[in-house]
């Protein structure tokens, strides 16, 4: 704690015991960060320029607006884990969404910012299993602006950033972002009860995007279950199974003749018309019974009655009120938000791409549950700058929403894209423009409000893009002699690489831009490497010969720090409207080299950085032509008086004037 702090406490008890009138002023200085995820600068400065977004203008006016550099790769995990930490992936070793490990079984794939830690120890009673420890370890390495600015007693609050889970900031008022799980321990599954399964029910479950429970209809009742988490506490069934999942009774009662149904979850009902949502709905999963269980809530949506009953329940959040897993610092913040807001999605990502995707909702319903979490978002910045207005220092506070809709919104945008649909572009065509100047209303309230010795800055991590077609980077390593399979007969089966050839195989693809080289097979990486580079650079698409690849970066020239070594040997920057296939990912070698984007996902930040950077506003002058990311960490710091020599950022605006 410092001095002044100190301080500021002793003044407030020594006012307090002479009739004082109130708490200490608020820390002298004051930043507060916008963090807009995904927000494209071309939009951004066609809607400036046609005076759609006044308030974005307005900053701009005051101080500077620039496009913002962005990591490589520019995948949200990577991106902002150069922000909280000023430092590029070689010092805090995120480097994809999940990064694998070559073993003598083949690769394991993880993910890439935090593991599980398996309980050490159990204690057997009665045929139950406790487990005493473990839980969930951070992997982003490096020191967060926030425990810095903490560490000099400075009050700062970090809602909703990505790449903190579990949340991190000893002295810090922090809410963990994306990577935050669900109650099942998965980045949302949600759950879908219909008595008509759509013809995709077992890639839904397979995916792990959903629990697909196919209903009877039964006179004035439907009895079924709502599932929980894992009850660790209970033995498998047999040796070498997973234990139970627990689970809450769910009783629907629909009334198709007048479009409503009462469902009782758990003990609590929630009656629906078709088309409505419900408030958040607490549930507790039992795992001892009578002695022990754990909090979750969910929210439901009632899509149809009849003919046939179609009820979505949201992934099980945890509940912030009770959280089963940190997903605040302290503890008790998550709570005491929720006591002024009311219940809150804690779900890392919050709006449900994969309900779009497997088309439970359609566009317009996606973006319904979008606004709803928005909302939330809306009360929740008018909570923090009232707080930021009472305790000064530093708050950032994210938006998820500009990123999420845009992922889902691009092939009513671009009319080459192959998903292009006219009638739904008409309908949904300008909702990204109308959600960008939603966003300028949002920043214009919140700004009203602040101080006006108040240092703002608006950001986002990185832009975005239409995304048309996708290469499959291990097939193309197939094709060209770098990568063997077992079975050539299976191409396209399996996943996980449990069908490639390690003992011949020189180099494979794992993630959504990354490429390792296999140091057993491959006696010459240096030449490998350059013909790879050479290749990739040299493709064409053949369905109209444009560049596929813009650039591919060398490991140790991206990347310098302890954790550069865990890095890929090579970074594909994929050229405008390119990216890789999903199914290569994961590590699967599927036939087709090339095929077109046709689902709903078709927006897409994963090229090379030079296509997508992000954008920077400061109610003060930006001193440099070419601002990056990791060059805002050591600004925001300047301007508490705080060096940090070692970060490899730069200084980009000037510390604002003090009084």
């Amino acid at each position: 704690m410092s001095v002044r702090v100190v301080l500021l406490l002793f003044l407030s008890l020594v006012l307090g015991a002479c009739g004082g009138d109130g708490p200490p002023d608020p820390y002298p200085v004051k930043v507060f960060i916008f963090g807009f995820d995904g927000m494209e600068p071309t939009i951004v400065e066609e809607e400036m320029a046609a005076g759609n977004m006044p308030n974005f203008s307005r900053l701009s006016k005051q101080g500077g607006y620039s496009r913002l550099g962005t990591s490589l790769p520019p995948e949200s995990p990577v991106a902002w884990a150069s922000f909280n930490t000023g430092a590029g992936p070689g010092v805090h070793g995120t480097f994809d969404f999940i990064h694998g490990k070559l073993t003598d079984q083949g690769v394991s794939l993880l993910n890439a910012t935090s593991r599980s830690t398996e309980p050490a120890s159990f204690l057997s009673a009665f045929g139950y299993r406790l487990p005493l420890d473990g839980g969930t370890e951070l992997l982003v390495r490096g020191k967060f602006f926030w425990e810095r600015l903490a560490r000099r007693g400075i009050p700062v609050s970090i809602v909703r950033v990505p790449s903190n889970y579990p949340p991190r900031g000893s002295g810090a008022r922090t809410f963990s972002g994306m990577g935050t799980p669900d109650l099942l321990g998965t980045y949302g599954v949600f759950s879908y009860y219909t008595d008509d399964p759509p013809l995709n029910a077992l890639e839904m479950r397979q995916s792990g995007a959903a629990h697909v429970i196919s209903l009877d209809r039964a006179d004035g009742v439907i009895e079924t279950v709502l599932r929980g988490p894992r009850n660790v506490c209970l033995p498998p069934a047999r040796e070498g199974l997973p234990s139970p999942y627990a689970t809450v009774p769910l009783r629907i009662y629909p009334d198709a003749e007048r479009g409503v149904a009462r469902i009782d979850v758990d003990d609590r009902i929630v009656i629906l018309s078709r088309g409505e949502w419900s408030e958040w709905v607490p549930v507790r999963f039992p795992l001892i019974p009578g002695w022990s269980d754990i909090a979750g809530i969910v929210r439901l949506y009632l899509k149809e009655v009849g003919p046939h009953l179609r009820l979505y329940i949201s992934p099980v959040n945890v509940d912030p009120v009770d959280p089963a897993v940190a997903i605040s610092t302290p503890a008790n913040a998550s709570r005491h938000l929720a006591d002024a807001i009311g219940r809150y999605y804690t779900q890392g990502m919050a709006e449900d791409t994969q309900a779009n995707r497997f088309e439970v909702f359609d566009t317009g319903e996606f973006l319904h549950q979008a606004e709803l979490v928005l909302d939330e978002r809306r009360r929740m910045l008018d909570h923090e700058v009232t707080r930021f207005n009472a305790v000064g220092g530093a708050t950032f506070f994210y938006f998820s929403t500009t990123d999420l809709t845009a992922h889902m919104l691009f092939k009513y945008m671009d009319e080459r894209h192959p998903a292009y649909d006219a009638a739904g572009a008409e309908r949904f065509g300008g909702r990204l423009r109308e959600i960008y100047r939603e966003m300028d209303r949002i920043l214009g309230g919140a700004v009203a409000k602040l101080p006006p010795d108040t240092r703002i800055v608006v950001m986002s991590d990185h832009g975005f893009k239409s995304f048309r077609r996708q290469l499959s980077l291990n097939t193309w390593l197939l094709e060209h002699g770098f990568l063997f399979l077992r079975r050539p007969d299976r191409q396209g089966k399996g996943k996980s690489f449990n069908n490639v050839d390690f003992s011949r195989t020189k180099a494979y693809a794992l993630g959504f831009s990354g490429i390792y080289l296999n140091p057993a097979a491959c006696p010459d990486p240096e030449g490998t490497k350059t013909e790879i580079i050479r290749g990739l650079l040299a493709l064409r698409d053949p369905k109209d010969g444009a560049r596929v690849v813009k650039a591919v970066h060398r490991r140790e020239d991206a990347y310098h720090g302890a954790m550069a070594g865990k890095a890929p040997d090579l970074i594909v920057g994929f050229d405008l409207h390119y990216g890789c296939a999903e199914s290569s990912v994961l590590g699967t070698v599927p036939r087709e080299l090339f095929a077109d984007v046709t689902d709903a996902w078709s927006g897409s930040h994963l090229m090379d950085p030079s296509v997508v950077p992000g954008i920077l506003l400061v109610n003060g002058p930006i001193t440099v032509p070419d601002p990056e990311l990791i060059d805002l960490t050591k600004s925001i710091l300047h301007e508490f008086d705080i060096e940090a020599p070692e970060l490899e950022g730069r200084r980009i605006w000037e510390r604002r004037a003090r009084k």
